[in-house]
């Protein structure tokens, strides 16, 4: 079953607590536990929440109604009193 690749910022960690183990086990070892790890990345709800926290900020959004996110406010239109553009 091919995988999509980890983000690096998860990958990197992984990694290196795999690097603790390399000359102790054998390499399929290794491979069952980095599969084992990316698993619980993917499925354990608190490394969910970890991942969204260290994961890449999603870009901000403007609405009418407001600005959220620091973002751009949408430009002040005017319109006409029964509300028809």
């Amino acid at each position: 079953m091919s995988r999509d690749p980890l983000d690096p910022e998860i990958a990197r960690p992984l990694e290196q607590t795999l690097e603790a183990y390399r000359g102790l086990l054998t390499p399929e070892d290794l491979a069952e536990m980095r599969e084992l790890l990316e698993d619980v990345l993917e499925a354990h709800p608190t490394a969910a929440l970890l991942r969204r926290r260290l994961g890449p900020k999603e870009a901000p959004v403007a609405t009418e109604e407001s600005v959220v996110d620091g973002a751009n406010p949408v430009p002040d239109q005017k319109r006409s009193a029964s509300g028809d553009d």
